[in-house]
């Protein structure tokens, strides 16, 4: 159950990158040569493809993002985690006999990474029922219903293969259903307060809306569209007719299915291959997949409902303070304490705050902060006009950002990016969107956002986003990381919450760096955001350590941030019912950043180029923070040597 955050987002290893003479290798700068590998190195080469074979062998997501084919859905039981604690304890035995002395910093960089990671495996085991499997964020839904509606139809035989994992779907609703009923025979229920969301989204799988005004009928995202079967009609299509002693025309898939042919009172047998494709997969949803989402909704709405706490955050649950501090350390990759989190959090709004008091100077406004807010949460100037303003906002910040990379890149990535809306299902359980990474199927890094209740969603912060979640922050991360052919495939598909959200966090300040932020309004957005990022460091810990009530952690949050009511409910539902300790990630990796880069910066003074900084950062690929600052100690030393 326990997961690399944001696995489901990792990226395909894309074409290979351009050789660059200025370009840091994995490690340092350039490549190294060639050269045998010792004994410890081959055998810690050996672990680290056992680790990964085993994630992808288990995994759909990553299945998905690497072009394989998803034979079977994810085995979510209490059964499967024992044998993958196992696994682990195994991996780091072995591990325990490699010689350092004979890895190369590489290497070295890759043993790091797989002691902490399953080190951290092996430790929340204990914790395992204590992971929500329920709420949007982190459900296992949202991975597993990826796996139909990315679904490639490019052959005939892809309609079996569609239909053989359809028919798996009952019993991977049944398996969430035994889970949630175990986690409700420990006292660990979601929090009162979401589950209508829970219920919602569990709901909305078979679920057919009664038609609008305007809109017409959804039907369930595992029914397949006549568009995305196009493909497999072409090909039937010419396939040669097979003799039938009658002049009448092959069967393409392409006709209209035949409608007479039933009996009275009977349905009608479809005729084609796609016409039965398309009956064979109304008929296992309207059958055993339902019956078995109906089981499992009659239990939420009823037992589990009644056993929902009203209080939110994890202290309530069995050694609850224990698992947070888990969380504060898995999240942030750190040895820090919620009490270390909560001091910096109001901190760091303390100075963001001081900054915020010169814009509203610049602009001439001399009133309260909470009368400043009020105009920019009510002023419609401040808000787009319909979903396509949102995207074309991101879209232009992220290429204005992109033209100037050159001064603090020394390359970009090959994948190209984009923006997309998110599905408007998904838009009322999210606050802001999320960046979906290049696959083999879709081969562009997309930003996903919110174009829902656009009177709730001021521009003024879209700048940043843009920069966080696209240029140069999640796309240059994961592009560079997973186009890095010289990184193993553990190593390209590894994520680590204080650097993937902690570089987010710090690419949008190079916004401030690069020269943008022309707009003062704008300017102003983007410390709101940083705020609003500073905000997590208190609250998060703040209900799920210190017993804060619900109330409390959203007042704290409207008096420093100008969210929307909605935007504040959403997210401290987020922190403190689906994905606690998450919240941390952001803040306090970008801290850590911006102590490796003053670190560099003061030992190498005036031979630091903060281009090969960047590069040094990225070219590793995704670390835990401590891992990280090892590797930054190396390459001040390469720096500092002129290698």
């Amino acid at each position: 159950m326990m997961k690399l955050l944001r696995e489901e987002r990792a990226i395909v290893a894309l074409a290979s990158i351009v050789s660059m003479s200025l370009a840091l290798g994995c490690g340092g700068t350039g490549s190294a040569p060639q050269v045998e590998k010792t004994a410890s190195a081959m055998h810690l080469e050996q672990l680290a493809d056992e680790v990964w074979q085993r994630r992808v062998a288990d995994s759909p997501a990553l299945r998905m993002l690497d072009g394989l084919p998803v034979e079977r859905l994810p085995d979510i039981s209490y059964a499967k985690a024992e044998q993958d604690v196992e696994f682990a304890r195994s991996i780091l035995a072995r591990l325990a006999q490699v010689d350092y002395a004979e890895l190369s910093h590489n290497e070295v960089l890759t043993a790091e990474v797989v002691k902490w990671e399953l080190g951290m495996q092996v430790e929340g085991h204990k914790y395992w029922w204590h992971f929500s499997i329920l709420a949007p964020y982190f459900s296992p839904l949202r991975e597993v219903n990826q796996i139909y509606t990315t679904f490639a139809f490019d052959e005939p035989d892809d309609l079996e293969r569609y239909l053989d994992l359809l028919r798996h779907y009952a019993a991977f609703i049944e398996s969430l259903h035994a889970v949630a009923r175990g986690q409700l025979e420990r006292g660990i229920v979601t929090p009162r307060p979401n589950m209508q969301a829970v219920v919602g989204i569990v709901r909305s799988i078979v679920q057919i809306p009664e038609e609008g005004p305007e809109e017409p009928p959804v039907e369930s995202f595992l029914v397949v569209s006549d568009a995305r079967l196009a493909r497999v009609a072409d090909a039937l299509s010419q396939r040669p007719a097979e003799p039938t002693g009658s002049a009448e025309p092959p069967v393409t898939g392409t006709e209209t299915p035949a409608t007479g042919a039933a009996g009275e009172g009977e349905a009608a047998v479809p005729e084609t291959p796609l016409g039965r494709f398309q009956a064979q997969v109304r008929e296992v949803i309207e059958g055993e997949i339902t019956t078995a989402i109906e089981s499992f909704l009659q239990f939420l709405e009823t037992d589990y409902w009644r056993a929902a706490p009203q209080q939110v955050g994890v202290w309530q649950y069995p050694d609850g303070k224990g698992f947070y501090r888990y969380l504060t350390r898995l999240h942030t990759t750190m040895e820090v304490e919620p009490e270390d989190v909560f001091q910096l959090g109001l901190e760091l709004i303390d100075v963001i705050h001081t900054r915020m008091v010169d814009i509203r100077s610049s602009v001439g406004f001399d009133g309260s902060l909470e009368d400043f807010h009020e105009i920019l949460r009510t002023d419609p100037r401040f808000f787009p006009t319909t979903p396509e303003e949102v995207g074309r906002r991101l879209k232009s910040a992220a290429d204005a950002m992109y033209a100037r990379t050159d001064t603090l890149f020394l390359r970009g990535p090959e994948a190209a990016y984009g923006v997309r809306r998110l599905d408007p299902a998904l838009e009322a359980a999210l606050t802001y969107g999320y960046y979906d990474a290049p696959t083999a199927i879709e081969p562009v890094g997309y930003y996903n956002y919110n174009g829902a209740k656009l009177d709730e969603r001021s521009w003024l912060n879209l700048e940043s986003v843009a920069y966080h979640e696209l240029i140069p922050g999640h796309h240059f991360h994961f592009a560079f990381q997973l186009e890095n052919e010289e990184l193993n495939d553990l190593r390209n598909h590894s994520l680590h919450g204080a650097y993937t959200e902690g570089w987010g966090v710090y690419a949008s300040n190079l916004g401030l760096e690069a020269g943008l932020f022309e707009d003062p309004y704008s300017l102003y957005g983007h410390y709101i955001l940083e705020s609003f990022l500073a905000a997590r460091l208190v609250v998060d810990p703040g209900m799920n350590y210190f017993e804060w009530p619900l109330e409390r952690a959203r007042q704290f949050m409207h008096s420093y941030t100008v969210e929307s009511a909605t935007q504040i409910d959403s997210e401290t539902l987020r922190y403190s019912t689906d994905l606690p300790g998450q919240g941390l990630a952001y803040q306090m990796g970008r801290r850590k950043l911006d102590q490796l880069r003053q670190k560099a910066e003061n030992a190498l003074g005036e031979r630091f180029d903060v281009r090969r900084f960047h590069d040094a950062v990225l070219s590793a690929g995704s670390l835990p923070m401590a891992v990280l600052e090892q590797h930054i100690d190396w390459f001040i030393r390469q720096e500092m040597a002129g290698s």
